[in-house]
């Protein structure tokens, strides 16, 4: 059965000649994998590789059946086209950061639509962030990515 999904990509690996696996953090399903066919050809004019980089954030149309562990992309594009993460250094070096520590923590396919409403935020602020905000943005990503996952420190004042 198909649906309509965002998606921030999360790891790709090259499969085969022309195919990618792809594991995306999406707004209904949680961290799902997809194998994406026929992508890196030079023939194919519609689907680029490129959209399928860590960090980029994808309207996607997928096949999704919860007894497999692998699924399909149907049709996918731009949900949001970034002006700085992909060509800035340290952007993307953070961008980088931030898919690395959602791999590592988000483990079960669960959705949770706050988790990815925030990612999704703080992916766009990135983008338009000036270079001393982008600087201490790991560690305010890593600090307010712990709330959700029920521990966080006190900011209260005594």
């Amino acid at each position: 059965m198909t649906h309509k999904t965002k998606g921030i990509i999360l790891r790709t690996v090259k499969y085969g000649e022309t195919s990618l696996v792809v594991t995306v953090f999406t707004e209904l399903f949680g961290v799902q994998t997809y194998m994406v066919n026929g992508i890196r050809t030079t023939k194919k004019s519609g689907a680029k590789a490129a959209m399928y980089q860590p960090a980029a954030m994808l309207d996607m149309e997928v096949y999704h059946n919860d007894q497999r562990s692998m699924h399909r992309i149907r049709e996918a594009g731009w949900a949001f086209l970034y002006q700085n993460v992909l060509s800035d250094v340290v952007k993307n070096s953070v961008a980088m950061y931030m898919m690395e520590l959602l791999c590592k923590t988000l483990k079960q396919p669960e959705q949770n639509a706050d988790l990815f409403y925030f990612c999704e935020d703080a992916l766009q602020q990135l983008d338009v962030a000036p270079p001393h905000i982008a600087a201490n943005f790991p560690l305010y990503f890593a600090l307010h990515l712990a709330n959700f996952f029920g521990f966080r420190i006190n900011d209260a004042a005594d």
